[in-house]
């Protein structure tokens, strides 16, 4: 499930910045997601459900798996590209959160990071980190929240954040992806492991 990830620079050309793709833990994805075998292939592309059970279950073991194509990206570049993206979800998450829950766990919402401090964390992974061709970056989500990420095979660390992990998930298969041709190629994929 892969597709690539064109960002126009400086309003002149599209450029091939990386390619991205998703993978699932077969068995946890199935079972998770069973409701959904059988079902007509177009009608599930379309239908955001799906995607959004496929972010936020839990249950199984799901990564994005960036390589970047673009010889010249400069950390800031992609930093902020992935910035513009999970900035507004991540605050939107938390008033989610603080509106519905805040009589009830105020002890908890202290411990609500701030959108700032959960990006500064995650820019933090990327310290040092030289964005040649082929440089690979996978996120994967192993348990509640947590968001773990490597940088060529090397683990460089993790945040515990259920809104960043929905957030960064949904950068490619939310409501507004970045390529509808991802998403696409996603589903698809996602159907195919469903009708095994």
């Amino acid at each position: 499930m892969c597709r690539v990830r064109a960002k126009r620079i400086l309003g002149l050309k599209n450029i091939n910045v990386y390619s991205v793709g998703m993978y699932v833990d077969a068995h946890g994805a199935k079972k998770a997601l069973h409701k959904y075998k059988g079902e007509d292939v177009d009608e599930l592309m379309g239908n955001q459900k799906l995607f959004d059970e496929l972010v936020g279950d839990t249950r199984f073991e799901r990564s994005l798996r960036l390589v970047i194509s673009f010889g010249s990206l400069k950390r800031s570049q992609f930093l902020n590209a992935l910035e513009e993206r999970l900035k507004p979800e991540l605050a939107k998450q938390r008033s989610q959160f603080l509106n519905a829950l805040e009589e009830r766990l105020k002890p908890e919402l202290a411990k609500a990071k701030e959108p700032e401090s959960t990006m500064k964390a995650f820019e933090g992974l990327f310290d040092g980190v030289n964005f040649r061709r082929g440089t690979e970056i996978a996120f994967s989500t192993h348990h509640k929240g947590q968001l773990v990420t490597q940088i060529d095979g090397k683990q460089v660390g993790s945040i515990q954040s259920p809104a960043l992990v929905k957030a960064l998930f949904d950068i490619y298969v939310g409501p507004d992806p970045v390529s509808a041709d991802a998403k696409k190629s996603i589903g698809k994929g996602l159907v195919a492991l469903m009708n095994e």
